[in-house]
């Protein structure tokens, strides 16, 4: 199948000079370009030359308009989003602060990020909440009828990945969040693995998580919480000097801002913050919706070369809009071949079982092709695969 916009991933790889290898990892952490690389290098320079402070005081405009375009990408303003240090921390911080009644009942289902699924189980043994688990079919999608009769008993929060890191399918994210607020139900998604690579932006859900480094091509470090103001204003968040204000009266408690995120790091790496600040503006100047169909396309055309090669079976449909293509296989040590598939220069994902235990009955193998893949790489992996499995 022919994969558009090649232009566009021309200009993609083109921007990332520094590439050595086939890399298929997107999923895990994308190539960030050149540029971004020396956005953060420059900011580190600048706060050599004249410290650290004036130089996080210089780049606040940059930095709101990378809260603009992460609040385009899930359809919120900037200052409903925050920054955090990873996603894992912010997803724990949101879930904690969530106004939950004691008792909630919470539901997740067996593909969620298993650092997510700790929360709610932890809090389930603690009784803060009581765990609900949504039923899916055989590909991981939440059965919809189903989802209506848990409605009716009664869910107070619902958490969900519309893409899971060790699935290549889409769930029908905007469906289910409509039929969750029609019950009252709010719904936090983890778009660690759909934001950049499937559009989240009308879902209409009341709070997204997600790092940097995958589908949106920044540095490691730094990732972002977005929660719509109807609830932000409802958080219970540990107080500090970036969400509250206070007198010095310890018999008064702190008062949050009545503008901007409750949840949001003070204290960073502000070069890593304008890496990502870069990265956003060249997702911006692409168009994501002209990146979303390159993936989908990447995705589609790799699951027609690879399902079937040495005994590999591609695990979800092969026209799943995602980029994503998870492989497995009957008797080959997936370890081993992830290893030697990286010895000869083809960068993958081994999926390891306690990222999902529950979905995840043995280690898988996860390609993962950003815009700046072409067919050439598909090519590469399908001779790769098929060598290191003899």
């Amino acid at each position: 199948m022919t994969v558009p916009h090649p232009e566009l991933g021309a200009a993609w790889r083109a921007a990332r000079p520094h590439l050595r290898v086939t890399h298929l990892d997107a999923a895990g952490c994308s190539v960030h370009s050149a540029a971004t690389l020396a956005a953060v290098s420059a900011h580190l320079e600048r706060e050599a030359s004249i410290g650290g402070y004036p130089a996080a005081a210089d780049v606040v405009p940059v930095l709101d308009r990378a809260r603009e375009h992460l609040g385009a990408l899930v359809g919120l303003s900037h200052d409903e989003v925050g920054f955090v240090a990873n996603a894992t921390d912010g997803f724990a911080a949101l879930f904690a602060a969530w106004p939950l009644p004691s008792g909630a009942r919470v539901a997740c289902s067996t593909a969620e990020y298993a650092s997510n699924a700790m929360l709610v189980s932890a809090a389930g043994a603690r009784g803060r909440v009581t765990p609900v688990l949504l039923a899916v079919d055989d590909a991981g999608v939440v059965d919809l009828d189903a989802l209506d009769r848990q409605l009716d008993e009664g869910l107070d929060l619902l958490l969900l990945c519309p893409v899971a890191s060790h699935r290549g399918v889409v769930q029908p994210t905007a469906e289910v969040v409509r039929r969750c607020h029609d019950a009252g139900t709010a719904v936090i998604l983890d778009v660690a693995q759909a934001v950049g690579q499937v559009d989240v932006s009308d879902t209409g859900a009341d709070a997204f998580v997600a790092p940097s480094r995958k589908w949106l091509c920044g540095p490691r470090g730094v990732g972002f919480v977005a929660v719509r103001r109807s609830w932000g204003e409802r958080l219970d968040v540990a107080p500090s000097m970036a969400t509250h204000a206070w007198d010095g009266d310890l018999a008064v408690a702190p008062a949050p801002f009545p503008t901007g995120p409750r949840i949001s790091i003070d204290e960073t790496s502000f070069g890593v913050l304008m890496g990502w600040a870069n990265a956003l503006e060249e997702l911006h100047a692409a168009g994501p919706a002209l990146l979303r169909e390159r993936i989908a396309a990447l995705g589609r055309a790799a699951r027609e070369s690879l399902d079937g090669v040495a005994g590999w079976q591609v695990q979800e449909a092969h026209d799943s809009p995602s980029g994503s293509v998870v492989l497995d296989h009957d008797s080959l040590d997936t370890t081993r071949v992830h290893a030697a598939l990286r010895a000869v220069g083809v960068v993958t994902s081994l999926l390891h079982v306690p990222r999902a235990p529950a979905d995840l009955p043995r280690p898988k193998l996860r390609l993962s092709f950003h815009a700046y893949a072409d067919d050439s790489d598909i090519a590469v992996a399908t001779e790769m695969l098929a060598r290191v499995s003899q």
